[in-house]
């Protein structure tokens, strides 16, 4: 069947413009939409499309059946029929394992200078950098091998390329030997014989300026025998500034002028993120008199201005929302994990020191033996200064003394033995509080990450108790939370989820080179010139694409609010 692409014009903010192709009459009764994949580029894109469509509806008083938005990964994700497949664990513990047997000296390509130093912590990090070239050559739907077979010619590394490529086919063959599947493997399976919905008319590409080679592989298939439409949000005359799927054609674009309505007042020059949020918080003052938080949106192409808007804004009785999530990492959970994995690796008496100092150690111990932190913390500091001990051990043998034992008795029963698990069993939880529905959230991925570290596979690998620990702690730091608050006033969000958002008065910080467009120029393994060659998104196409999604920033805009950029 043919694909048609549609052009819902820049008039307006793309929900609006989306919700109008979608529903573009007046609804009355149950509206479904049963019949349409919906795929828009990103999480966040969902909940603002799904907002939409349930506030017309309700205006319409109209019950509005659950439309299924989707993001591009849904047509690479393992269904409810696809068994064993690695999970990101045993990925780089499969990883970790064979870089820290592999004799480094058959790979010169790849290590050619003196070789590095096999600890798990290396094979963790080793691994992972080989494993996100795999992921980013199967957006392209290529292994390593593929491209060292197919491209040999043009590899200005060649013996570099054929290590990594002997090196993922050993990686293969321990998955298969553990029965698992490769994750990327499934997603260039999946896309040669994707999967829809029972029930499904059509595909609605709704505003997708970047697909991926390998969904565009993937979309090719179904459009044998599904109609697609392609919603592209601009006008009809732009037509030729698009190809078949709607992503803006290089050439056209990279050369397109770019008109700011008063530059003088919607660009703004800061010299520090800190300076890029104070000017944020000037035009929301500025524009107060006509408009309110709710009408005001704010993008954050690069996080490092997050937490200065946080503060600013929350300095203003403004409740910001970072829909991207929270790095788990910089969760008091993840910390007091830390500091025991230090702990147990080091054993030494600063590790032990960070480790008491921890609040919710502090709090268990105050709760579970009645030790006041203060006096806890002071006794331990005059340990130290008297006995100027160099680890737990020696922590351990001066206790056993009996003439230290009076002096210093809550040092005594503050003993690492303690099961961590013990920690929070004084802590009540209410799901409506913000910071339990973190701290639940938290808690859910530590123990998914547990379970699959508990894996048959991993378990085989017989890795060492404090290798799992360094495991679970990457896996953890590899992770995000998302909860939803429901008395939020302003989104700071991402430069792609911003063409979703319906405010009049729109503030992007962070208009950096580096960041919009984003530069891959220093990729260890794929430069912008082999990105090119292998037809993968290369500098260009990203500057292509984020030149017409600024346009359509301004051009939603023009007649009823503002586009500034600092």
């Amino acid at each position: 069947m043919p694909v048609k692409r549609h052009f819902i014009g820049w008039d307006a903010p793309l929900t609006t413009k989306v919700r109008e192709f979608l529903l573009p009459e007046k609804s009355s009764g149950p509206v479904n939409l049963g019949k349409d994949l919906i795929i828009v580029p990103t999480r966040q894109a969902s909940r603002r499309l799904r907002e939409t469509l349930a506030q017309h509806c309700s205006e319409e008083k109209a019950a509005l059946l659950s439309p299924q938005v989707e993001t591009p990964v849904y047509f690479f994700r393992p269904d409810s029929e696809t068994i064993n497949v690695a999970t990101p664990t045993e990925v780089v513990a499969i990883w970790a394992n064979l870089l820290r047997q592999a004799d480094l000296n058959q790979f010169k390509g790849l290590f050619p200078a003196r070789a590095p130093e096999q600890d798990f912590a290396w094979a963790m990090y080793t691994g992972d950098e080989i494993e996100g070239l795999r992921d980013t050559l199967a957006d392209g739907g290529y292994r390593i091998a593929d491209v060292f077979r197919d491209f040999s010619d043009i590899l200005e590394e060649f013996d570099r390329w054929q290590d990594l490529s002997q090196l993922e086919t050993a990686y293969l063959k321990q998955l298969e030997e553990f029965g698992l599947q490769d994750p990327c493997e499934l997603m260039i399976k999946r896309a040669a014989n994707p999967k829809l919905p029972k029930g499904n008319k059509r595909i609605v590409i709704a505003a997708v300026p970047d697909p991926t080679p390998l969904m565009v592989r993937a979309l090719e298939n179904l459009a044998e025998y599904k109609l697609i439409i392609i919603l592209i949000h601009a006008p009809e005359s732009m037509s030729d500034h698009f190809d078949k799927w709607g992503r803006p054609i290089t050439e056209k674009w990279q050369q397109s002028r770019i008109d700011i309505p008063n530059p003088n007042m919607n660009v703004i020059l800061a010299g520090s993120p800190a300076s890029q949020s104070r000017n944020a918080v000037g035009v929301i003052a500025a524009e107060q008199d006509r408009f309110g938080p709710a009408d005001i949106a704010i993008g954050v192409p690069d996080g490092s201005v997050t937490p200065f808007l946080e503060a600013d804004l929350d300095d203003k009785g403004l409740t910001p929302f970072d829909p991207s999530g929270k790095a788990i990492k910089e969760h008091p959970i993840y910390l007091l994990l830390d500091t025991y994995r230090t702990l147990l690796n080091e054993g030494s008496y600063a590790a032990l020191g960070a480790f008491l100092r921890n609040a919710d150690i502090l709090d268990f111990l105050q709760n579970e033996f009645s030790m006041l932190p203060l006096q806890l913390l002071e006794e331990f500091d005059e340990f130290q200064n008297r006995h100027l001990p160099m680890g737990w051990e020696d922590i351990g043998d001066r206790l056993a003394q009996s003439q230290e034992r009076d002096q210093f008795g809550h040092i005594e029963n503050a003993t690492v033995r303690l099961l961590l698990q013990t920690v929070y069993q004084f802590r009540m939880v209410n799901p409506q509080n913000p910071d339990d529905k973190e701290f639940i959230a938290v808690a859910q991925a530590i123990d998914n990450s547990l379970q699959e570290l508990a894996s048959e596979s991993i378990n085989n690998l017989e890795i060492e108790k404090a290798h799992a620990f360094d495991l679970l702690l990457r896996r953890l730091a590899g992770q995000r939370c998302y909860v939803e608050y429901e008395e939020t006033e302003i989104d700071l969000e991402g430069w792609l989820e911003l063409s979703w958002n319906n405010a009049p008065i729109l503030i992007v910080t962070c208009m950096n080179d580096g960041q919009v467009p984003e530069s891959h120029l220093d990729d260890i393994f794929l430069p912008d010139s082999l990105r090119t060659l292998l037809n993968l998104r290369h500098d260009s196409d990203r500057l292509a694409t984020d030149a017409f999604l600024m346009r359509t920033l301004i051009e939603s805009r023009n007649t009823t609010g503002r586009a500034c950029f600092i």
